[in-house]
């Protein structure tokens, strides 16, 4: 009976050493289990993997910010390269080298830009008011625009247009838009020789294209500068006279560079 009573107590006090303790540790054979959280060891190798997954991610977000930049940097020069060889490829075949463009300097262009046509529909009020059947980029102004004439004798004279107004519809007078598709009526003043008789008219404006303070801009007559370009060019950017055309030479401020060759006759 004893040793049968031993074994019951012993049981007991195993049983209730199982029940944990108020310190939150449960014996399990002899040892001890924290139930409360991870060891030191753990924390500080989930701080350092969550550490090298940052590191990784954050190098890739850096990766795509860059490329993201360079992408958008390549578009703007593309864009910019576009707008420098359309608008000048078009200004310069409408007009003649060393008459209606010329160069000034390393850096800029002056030019006798083309912006419309007219076909002589009438003589309007006064001896040097005539109605007009046109087309072009723009409403003419008078006082700012200046006109190359041809006559009926094939003579060109260049003028003044002194001043526009309204004017007859071209399809009401004889003629009618004489094929100008598009065309509108019109009635300018400028000076013109006695006995002429003006039959065609070009318009055209001074203008001057310019390659400075790292943009490509336009001058219209006595105004401002208007870029026609963000500011990406590098101070080595200009045009150079050729015997057959102009070159072009765009260099970015990045260090990249572009080239090309406008013919004179074309």
């Amino acid at each position: 009976m004893g040793g049968a009573g031993a074994l019951v107590g012993a049981a007991g006090r195993r049983w209730r050493g199982c029940r944990g303790s108020r310190g939150g540790r449960v014996r399990v054979g002899g040892g001890r289990v924290n139930r409360h959280g991870y060891s030191l060891v753990e924390l500080l190798v989930a701080l350092f993997v969550a550490g090298v997954f940052l590191a990784g991610l954050t190098s890739l977000l850096h990766g795509l910010s860059e490329l993201s930049r360079e992408v958008i940097r390549r578009v703007d020069e593309a864009q910019a390269v576009r707008t420098v060889w359309v608008t000048l490829d078009e200004e310069l075949a409408a007009g003649r080298h060393g008459v209606d463009w010329s160069l000034e300097g390393e850096r800029a262009i002056v030019l006798r830009a083309f912006r419309g046509l007219a076909r002589v529909t009438g003589q309007g009020e006064g001896g040097d008011r005539w109605t007009v059947a046109w087309v072009g980029h723009r409403e003419p102004v008078g006082g700012r625009d200046s006109l190359r004439v041809l006559t009926a004798e094939g003579r060109w004279y260049t003028a003044e247009l002194r001043w526009t107004g309204s004017g007859p519809d071209p399809m009401a007078v004889d003629g009618g838009d004489g094929g100008m598709l598009g065309a509108r009526g019109a009635t300018w003043e400028w000076s013109h020789p006695p006995g002429a008789e003006p039959i065609l008219a070009r318009v055209f404006e001074a203008g001057r294209y310019s390659l400075e303070d790292g943009a490509f801009r336009y001058r219209r007559g006595a105004g401002g500068r208007q870029p026609l370009t963000p500011e990406l060019f590098d101070a080595n950017s200009g045009f150079r006279d050729e015997e057959d055309g102009l070159r072009v030479r765009l260099v970015f401020r990045d260090g990249d560079a572009t080239e090309w060759h406008i013919p004179r006759e074309r």
